[in-house]
């Protein structure tokens, strides 16, 4: 009886992780802590920080807003299950993120799975209907699905462009959405500087980025943003940019501080 119930709850968990919104990034991207707190301030606040510097907070436009990185996320979370489950059988040393039974799970409903995530998204976006919001959604949701298909079926130095394109669709997309911002100065705001950490990565063989000062995932991001203020006042870029960066530099700053000061403990 006790084993039974404990069956049934592991196939609630599955399904929940599988196809409820955001529980999949944050089971298997998201482990620590200290991860969802980054994803908070890196992601989500400087977004929200952007729009609502543009436009009015109400309940609709909060809505609006988190109806789009929902959207944004269910699709996107598509591909991470694809690389979890479909990629890692074709790689020799395979990142494992799911257990044997979470993987047996997945090949018995992988059609469900897709399925149900396809049409959940295809929902969300109806919120949008009429608007000339549904139909920039629906490009950000088919462009990931297709930029994933080719991410996971490549490896190598090829797939720098890819992802960079892939963290466009889910960073910039939200705020070129929502406001009349520049997608150009929304890039600058995380997509590089993410380019330039992923090209430091050993397995990609760039080995200029390696002791390059802005690939540094410690000081280098606070430099960056530092760097980026003064670009950003000699171009005259909007102040929904500029405070962002500003955040942005502290946030960094302050982390790297805190990160430095405990290990000097």
């Amino acid at each position: 009886m006790f084993f039974g119930k404990k069956k049934m709850l592991n196939l609630l968990i599955y399904r929940l992780f599988f196809f409820v919104p955001f529980c999949y990034f944050f089971k298997t991207r998201l482990i620590k802590k200290s991860n969802k707190i980054s994803w908070f301030f890196i992601y989500l606040l400087p977004i929200l920080l952007v729009i609502f510097s543009e436009k009015n907070v109400n309940l609709s436009s909060v809505l609006s807003v988190f109806m789009y990185i929902l959207s944004v996320y269910t699709v996107y979370e598509m591909g991470y299950i694809w690389n979890d489950t479909e990629t890692i059988k074709n790689e020799k040393k395979p990142t494992r993120r799911l257990t044997v039974t979470e993987l047996d799970f997945y090949e018995e409903n992988k059609k469900l799975i897709y399925l149900s995530r396809l049409l959940l998204v295809l929902i969300f976006s109806l919120y949008f209907f009429g608007s000339n919001i549904y139909y920039f959604l629906l490009f950000n949701i088919f462009s990931i699905l297709f930029l994933y298909v080719l991410y996971n079926s490549i490896r190598g130095v090829l797939n720098l462009p890819l992802h960079f394109l892939l963290v466009c669709f889910r960073f910039v997309t939200p705020v070129v959405a929502f406001t009349s911002i520049s997608f150009i100065w929304v890039v600058l705001l995380f997509p590089v500087i993410n380019l330039l950490e992923r090209a430091s990565e050993n397995r990609f063989g760039l080995y200029f980025f390696n002791d390059f000062l802005l690939s540094d995932k410690k000081r280098g991001r606070y430099v960056y943003y530092l760097i980026l203020f003064f670009i950003l006042l000699l171009f005259n870029a909007p102040f929904s940019i500029l405070i962002t960066v500003v955040f942005l530099f502290f946030y960094r700053f302050a982390s790297y501080e805190a990160i430095k000061l405990w290990s000097d403990k």
